[in-house]
């Protein structure tokens, strides 16, 4: 079984994880706290030679989904759904609430 997101992130390293390019900044890029005493290594991104936008485009992606930030996503998706519980299910609330369960299914490795 795979575990849910909650649990993901309360195994992860916390965040920030700032982005450090190293090797002149050309081809590869470090994510995480690379400034303290043992530092926290997340993951490393290459740049490939025909396509650095994308590699660029995936280390800011990475940097900036960190334990902090998904932790408010998550948190934010159930209110929704809570809220919509509440509201009685009116239209726009209903609405939500089934984006926001379908958003939560995607991210606990699921489908909507």
């Amino acid at each position: 079984m795979k575990p849910t997101i909650k649990e993901l992130i309360a195994k992860a390293s916390p965040g920030p994880w700032p982005m450090t390019p190293i090797r002149g900044g050309d081809k590869h890029i470090l994510i995480g706290d690379h400034c303290s005493t043992w530092g926290t290594h997340v993951a490393e991104v290459y740049r490939d030679d025909t396509d650095t936008n994308e590699a660029d485009a995936n280390a800011q992606l990475i940097s900036r989904c960190n334990p902090a930030v998904m932790s408010k996503v998550v948190e934010a998706l159930e209110e929704i759904s809570r809220e919509s519980a509440r509201c009685g299910g009116d239209i726009v609330s209903t609405k939500a609430a089934r984006i926001a369960t379908a958003t939560l299914a995607l991210l606990n490795g699921g489908t909507p």
